[in-house]
């Protein structure tokens, strides 16, 4: 059976799902990490790495994918919860959280 596939907005390269971090624009227009895939709502991916989360991680990608219109602290907020999302993950195997 297949892997599904899903396309980083930082680099653009197409790549496994559970290779990337899923985000998601919540049905309150929040937007937040989704760790394990599975909350409702429209998601878009991006690289577990600083560069990827950088370079993808801006009001003008965010806001075309998720379709929504974030403000720029919305956006700065979900860039931090990323990046310390890389920094829990893992190098081999499943992403690992904090409490």
């Amino acid at each position: 059976m297949a892997k599904p596939i899903r396309t980083c907005i930082g680099c653009g390269n197409k790549k496994e799902k559970q290779n990337l971090i899923r985000f998601v624009r919540n049905s309150d227009c929040s937007v937040s990490v989704d760790p394990y895939y599975k909350k409702p709502g429209r998601g878009g991916y991006v690289c577990p790495n600083e560069g990827c989360i950088k370079t993808g991680i801006t009001a003008r990608h965010v806001n075309w994918v998720l379709r929504t219109n974030l403000n720029d602290k919305d956006i700065e907020k979900l860039k931090q919860e990323l990046l310390l999302v890389t920094k829990s993950r893992r190098p081999t195997g499943p992403m690992r959280f904090s409490s």
